[in-house]
């Protein structure tokens, strides 16, 4: 997160995961919404036998949003002058 705001508990523990294991922020976000939902459409089977309460729209956001986030980090750098100086 480039805002060095203060970050929502789900993308703290990617910021943490992502510190401690020197990978890029979008990647290990990517990772950890695709385990999200996996583990989602686990127990929706398991419990309902069928995809209950895991629509679509959440298997293609996890897949797509932190692909436009990894995109934007590598190549639109059009925001940066904005950034607070280190």
């Amino acid at each position: 997160m480039k805002s060095n705001g203060a970050a929502s508990a789900g993308e703290g523990i990617v910021l943490v995961i992502a510190f401690v294991s020197k990978a890029k922020f979008s990647v290990i976000k990517n990772y950890f919404d695709l385990s999200l939902v996996a583990i989602s459409l686990i127990i929706s089977f398991t419990e309902f036998g069928r995809m209950q309460g895991v629509g679509v729209g959440t298997i293609v956001a996890a897949l797509l949003v932190d692909r436009w986030v990894q995109l934007y980090d590598n190549h639109v750098h059009i925001f940066d002058q904005w950034l607070p100086r280190a």
